[in-house]
């Protein structure tokens, strides 16, 4: 049993089943309808929780893996090995859904409007399929953090190119209206989100 990272995804190996794993919208919503949030998810993770577990393989593998079959086959795991193996990966995927980057600094003002986590997921797939032009399928199998770099990369070309042609920027053409990285989501709803991860990577 063995794991990889690469950028967002992970790469797990089960006996002898490889399972890509990816944060994509589409997970990141139906895993949040489920649970009734991403910080809910987390906390069952912690708990070892195997139907928590289950869906978030389930629901991030192009070939929805079940991973109670996998589990069956010969040479798998055992179930205490798989969580303390995956634990921390796949806490680092929920993150991931929720389009946290670990490195973006968050500058908005402290009393600007905040959002759910579903109403996150519904404007990224209108910024998606609006000003990306993106269709449907594609925007449900982009992660949050590719959105949010191809829409922050289209505004600020229609910038330069305005720039060009004007000589100044317009004020709507360097950012898009809607959430850059960590956007306008809940700020202490994220912190809560960061802090309780942190905590179970401690365990």
């Amino acid at each position: 049993m063995s794991l990889r990272l690469a950028d967002d995804e992970i790469v797990l190996t089960i006996g002898a089943e490889t399972i890509c794993l990816r944060p994509s919208l589409r997970a990141a919503a139906r895993l949040n309808h489920k649970f009734g949030g991403l910080d809910a998810l987390l906390l069952k993770i912690a708990e070892d929780h195997f139907g928590a577990l289950s869906d978030v393989i389930r629901e991030a593998s192009s070939a929805r893996h079940d991973l109670a079959f996998l589990l069956s086959a010969p040479n798998s795991p055992p179930l205490y090995k798989l969580f303390e193996t995956f634990r921390n990966p796949v806490i680092s995927l929920v993150l991931a859904m929720s389009g946290h980057d670990p490195d973006a600094k968050d500058t908005r003002p402290a009393d600007e409007h905040k959002i759910s986590f579903a109403e996150l997921f519904d404007r990224l797939f209108a910024m998606a399929t609006g000003i990306l032009g993106w269709n449907a399928q594609d925007a449900w199998n982009a992660t949050p953090n590719e959105i949010m770099a191809a829409v922050k990369g289209r505004m600020t070309f229609v910038g330069d190119v305005l720039k060009a042609i004007f000589g100044k920027t317009d004020s709507t053409g360097d950012k898009a209206s809607g959430p850059d990285r960590n956007g306008t989501l809940d700020r202490a709803g994220l912190a809560e989100l960061k802090a309780l991860s942190a905590r179970m990577r401690a365990q």
